[in-house]
């Protein structure tokens, strides 16, 4: 249990340097639902989201009652958090093609050495085309795009955690060039990685 989605970004990479699974060794939750780092998280990290509007209204409650002289102390207040927004993190995959979970692992392994689709089908000893429709059928998105996902989840942290200017970031995640992992991160994040850095309050000289 993370404190917070950036704890748990911590977290699973703390898992990937010993060479722990997540979730078949290690199961995820963490807390603020930040969708972009959950989402980019490999694998995608399960997180419970604070109810941030009752949390300030009930804040503004208290400080107008305050203000007005009608109280001069309130105990604390419990808020209770939304339900938990349950991803890959705390469950195993469910399907029981195994194919399909050998291709899985084998791009989260790998992803970062630059591997492509060809790669993974190899791995699998099959033809493209049946691998492509099995995967996307249980996965939902096709070989290439599982690849880009588990890149940029990297990548994001990777650029909130350091301050590596982006040529190297693009590097380290298996892109073969700056041009593509721009490209690549700007269509899945909707921001450039330089973007999503002062979004985020990070500022380094590139």
């Amino acid at each position: 249990m993370a404190a917070n989605d950036i704890i748990g970004m911590n977290v699973v990479g703390a898992c990937r340097l010993a060479g722990l699974a997540i979730p078949e060794d290690v199961a995820l939750v963490s807390v603020d639902n930040e969708e972009l780092l959950c989402e980019l998280s490999t694998p995608p990290m399960s997180s419970i989201p604070f109810d941030r509007f009752e949390i300030g209204f009930r804040a503004a409650e208290r400080l107008d009652a305050l203000m007005q002289g009608l109280i001069d102390y309130m105990p604390p207040l419990l808020i209770q958090p939304l339900p938990l927004v349950e991803r890959a993190s705390s469950t195993l995959l469910s399907s029981t093609d195994i194919m399909v979970n050998e291709a899985l692992s084998y791009i989260r392994q790998n992803a970062r050495q630059g591997i492509g689709a060809v790669e993974v089908v190899r791995q699998a000893k099959c033809s493209r085309r049946t691998l492509e429709t099995r995967f996307k059928k249980i996965v939902g998105v096709s070989i290439l795009e599982e690849i880009h996902r588990v890149r940029i989840g990297h990548a994001s942290h990777l650029l909130l955690e350091t301050t590596l200017p982006v040529s190297r970031i693009s590097t380290d995640c298996g892109f073969n060039s700056v041009a593509r992992f721009i490209a690549v991160f700007t269509e899945m994040t909707g921001v450039s990685p330089k973007a999503y850095r002062q979004r985020k309050g990070v500022m380094v000289k590139e």
